[in-house]
């Protein structure tokens, strides 16, 4: 059993790319959240893994949710790994998913960082390159994964470790959805509320507002905006949108 989470859609790519080629099934994080979906059997011999994006070298809040709210039940201890895509590393965000089971295998997936509070998207020539090798870097990682594999380098650095221990926090106190606006680009399409997947968007006279104080920061709403007009602060509305090219071939849900 493979879960996942995924705002703007690497880590849905990632982790169908992995179930494709391990055999395994799916099932989406926020969906299993939004429908109190946390009771799961596994089969002798599956495993157990973990695919998602990494904020401020953690997880992200409704992951960790999740996790603390999984039961399993299974006749061994499963083969378990995580997976994370990133923008360059995911340092220490395995221990965040090591708080509530152990970690046989993590690895990193470097993909194009979309998080525009802090940075514009790289150039579109860019984007590509680095989708084109983070597919190539999970030729390496379905096997680990296939022949069952524990590393022995199975850790994150010192560096890792203090890095995420110092970084962490700050992502709470950056999550309050006080920080989001909508201009008058907005067509009132509802697309942000559908896609939310802490459900904290609803519409008045077709314009979204924000319903909870906290969000899992995913971003979703504001990089798949059709009109980009939800912004988050003073700098996104300069900054470019993304989203994986998957994206654009599924239901809005997707």
């Amino acid at each position: 059993m493979l879960f996942w989470f995924s705002g703007t859609g690497n880590s849905r790519h990632v982790a169908a790319l992995i179930a494709r080629y391990t055999q395994d099934t799916t099932q989406n994080i926020a969906t299993a959240m939004q429908q109190k979906k946390f009771e799961y059997t596994l089969k002798s011999g599956e495993a157990l893994g973990i695919v998602c994006p990494t904020y401020f070298w953690g997880v992200p809040a409704i992951v960790d949710q999740f996790l603390s709210e999984l039961s399993l039940t299974c006749s061994e201890r499963p083969y378990t790994y995580a997976v994370f895509t990133c923008g360059g590393s995911s340092l220490n965000a395995v221990s965040l998913v090591r708080k509530h089971f152990p970690v046989d295998y993590f690895e990193s997936v470097t993909m194009p960082d979309n998080f525009i509070i802090k940075y514009d998207m790289p150039d579109p020539a860019d984007i590509k390159t680095c989708l084109r090798q983070a597919d190539v870097a999970l030729n390496r990682v379905y096997g680990i994964i296939n022949r069952r594999e524990t590393p022995k380098h199975n850790s994150a650095s010192l560096f890792g470790i203090v890095a995420t221990k110092s970084a962490y926090p700050g992502y709470d106190k950056l999550r309050h959805t006080s920080a989001f606006h909508v201009n008058d680009a907005c067509i009132g399409c509802g697309l942000c509320a559908e896609i939310c997947p802490d459900l904290a968007i609803s519409l008045s006279d077709g314009k979204p507002f924000w319903t909870a104080p906290m969000c899992s920061l995913c971003l979703a709403c504001v990089h798949r905006c059709p009109a980009s007009a939800i912004q988050f602060g003073s700098k996104t509305a300069k900054r470019r949108r993304y989203m994986h090219p998957d994206l654009a071939a599924v239901p809005a849900k997707g």
